[in-house]
């Protein structure tokens, strides 16, 4: 029997520009990795490495819900 594991809610990321623009807002990171051709995996692990979420020419924030 396989146990599946707990998934976790969706995070909110938002794209800007590198003068601080906002240009999107996506609701996942696996829908922001999409909208740019990269692997979810790929994309989760360079915004954790890069304190401030330069990647691929634009700044990308993790939105933290606050509740």
């Amino acid at each position: 029997i396989k146990i599946k594991q707990q998934v976790s809610p969706a995070k909110e990321v938002v794209k800007y520009s590198v003068d601080g623009n906002e240009i999107g807002r996506f609701f996942s990171i696996g829908e922001a990795a999409k909208s740019i051709n990269e692997e979810k995996k790929a994309f989760r692990n360079a915004l954790r490495r890069n304190k401030r979420g330069y990647f691929k020419g634009f700044i990308y924030k993790i939105v933290e819900k606050m509740e």
